[in-house]
């Protein structure tokens, strides 16, 4: 039995977290799995003496069957980067996976072994500064064969390690121990996951910097289309990110009232909002919540949201003689001609979808109800739109037939974690 859920958001679990320990009390390890040795002082973290105390995980097999693996530990260590000793963060059956600092005999590297293969020896230089002795460090290990990175309190301290590596399974995890509990681990350790997905360095510094939720309440457009920020009289719709950019509705779209949203009668309907500000930097991230009236074959050209020419941020799903495809503009670039193969399956007609496309230049991913669909590596550069129309193109065509729930946008890339609690 695991404390999955209790010891995870939401968001890990649909980013690919499969083991996660924080370490609360006595009852929460032994229902998670685990076995604690020696006496140590456990209350949201447990703190090892570094000569008896470590925790055993058993059937925990599976958390390393996958060919992509990442791990987060926070720990608190009683020990300098220098400190003239062997220290074991984790370790499995058989030396299979784990992180270990070494003495001054071996230079006091930071060693690293997963699938049972020596990975690297991290050099002292490199990541010594970043270590806080006494204080709360957060280490991140990403890898997939020929591909290993690191990073240390959100400084990458291991680039591209080419070492190929096959996964292997095994039957226990210690924490704060050798797989032989000859070795351990002196200080204090509050979380150890593991995930099947590879993390990003924007993930791993706002594992860090405690930043992965901040998001929520900093987009430069926010837009619920809520009744709370439903205004009849001046015929608007109120944004609340405080940077009072209100979208203007002409033709009368519907309020829903049941739900926040509008109905787009998809011939005289949209909104209009000034762009100015919204979108011109390096990062963006635009989400739009929809219900379309119409299924993802529909022989129409339909667009929810896109801005002004020759500045435009531009979502278009095509017609038939186009094969269907959902076009994507990022500073007035095409970034993506996304065929409907790839999307049709997660497009749900009369049903509530979120779209987010999320990236920088030569970087971007697009996600349709959590499920990614494309990414791209096409250059693009910012753009300040003046105006932003939603439920139509720049051209005043495209109208969209269906409901608008939300439009939100950052003026930055969101992480892979954070699009997974967005959706």
């Amino acid at each position: 039995m695991t404390l999955l859920s209790r010891n995870t958001t939401p968001a890990e679990r649909a980013r690919g977290c499969v083991f996660s320990a924080l370490f609360r009390d006595g009852e929460s390890i032994a229902r998670n799995g685990g076995t604690v040795t020696g006496t140590p002082a456990i209350d949201k973290g447990i703190t090892l003496n570094g000569t008896t105390d470590y925790v055993t995980y058993d059937a925990v097999g599976s958390f390393f069957a996958s060919s992509s693996i990442s791990i987060v530990v926070e720990f608190w260590p009683d020990f300098a980067a220098n400190a003239n000793g062997l220290y074991y963060l984790f370790d499995s059956e058989g030396a299979g996976y784990y992180v270990q600092k070494r003495d001054n005999a071996s230079n006091n590297v930071m060693r690293i072994i997963l699938g049972m293969t020596f990975i690297d020896d991290i050099p002292y230089a490199t990541y010594s500064s970043y270590w806080l002795t006494g204080q709360r460090n957060v280490l991140v290990v990403s890898s997939v064969s020929g591909a290993t990175n690191a990073w240390l309190n959100g400084n990458q301290i291991l680039v591209n390690d080419v070492t190929v590596w096959t996964p292997k399974l095994s039957s226990f995890l210690r924490i704060g121990a050798r797989y032989d509990a000859l070795v351990f681990f002196d200080g204090r350790i509050t979380k150890f996951q593991i995930y099947d997905r590879l993390l990003t360095a924007g993930e791993a510094a706002d594992f860090y910097n405690g930043a992965i939720y901040s998001y929520r309440n900093e987009p430069s457009l926010n837009l619920p289309f809520g009744m709370a920020q439903h205004n009849p009289t001046n015929t608007r719709s109120l944004d609340v990110s405080g940077n009072a950019r209100h979208a203007t509705l002409v033709g009368t779209p519907t309020k829903l009232g049941d739900r926040p949203g509008y109905e787009l009668n998809g011939s005289t309907q949209y909104m209009t909002v000034v762009g100015t500000g919204v979108f011109n930097a390096a990062g963006v991230t635009i989400a739009v919540e929809f219900t379309p009236d119409f299924a993802a074959d529909y022989d129409a050209f339909q667009s929810p949201f896109c801005s002004s020419n020759p500045d435009r941020y531009f979502v278009l799903k095509y017609s038939n003689a186009s094969s269907n495809i959902l076009q994507v503009y990022l500073g007035n670039t095409v970034v993506r001609s996304i065929p409907y193969a790839d999307y049709y399956l997660y497009w749900f007609k009369g049903r509530k979808n979120l779209l987010v496309i999320s990236g920088t230049s030569g970087d971007i991913r697009f996600w349709l109800n959590g499920n990614l669909i494309a990414t791209s590596a096409v250059v693009w550069a910012a753009k300040d739109p003046a105006v932003l129309f939603i439920g139509q193109d720049y051209s005043g065509g495209s109208r969209f037939n269906g409901k608008i729930h939300s439009f939100r946008v950052w003026r930055e890339a969101l992480t892979p974690l954070q699009v997974a609690d967005l959706c």
